[in-house]
């Protein structure tokens, strides 16, 4: 995608996705509104693990994904101790 097709929006799933399924490409594109994680994010968050049910046309929220390091250093403000 070019730097003007992500502008203003954020990665949204195309399917419904399950709990525990490992993001891949194929399962997003971009939309608007940019409240969610950004097009430009997408090659950090294909391999990594969706932590909840997810309907078709929804936005991939930093919450929506398992944290692990790689998704620590993508938002670790959102990260939060469990001490």
């Amino acid at each position: 995608m070019t730097a003007r097709q992500n502008a203003r929006r954020s990665l949204v799933v195309t399917r419904d996705v399950e709990k525990g399924e490992v993001i891949t490409e194929g399962m997003l594109t971009a939309k608007r509104p940019s409240i969610g994680i950004p097009p430009n994010k997408i090659d950090e968050v294909i391999g990594l693990t969706i932590g909840a049910n997810l309907s078709s046309d929804s936005v991939l929220m930093p919450e929506h994904i398992v944290e692990d390091g790689t998704f620590k250093r993508i938002y670790p403000s959102t990260i939060t101790s469990s001490i």
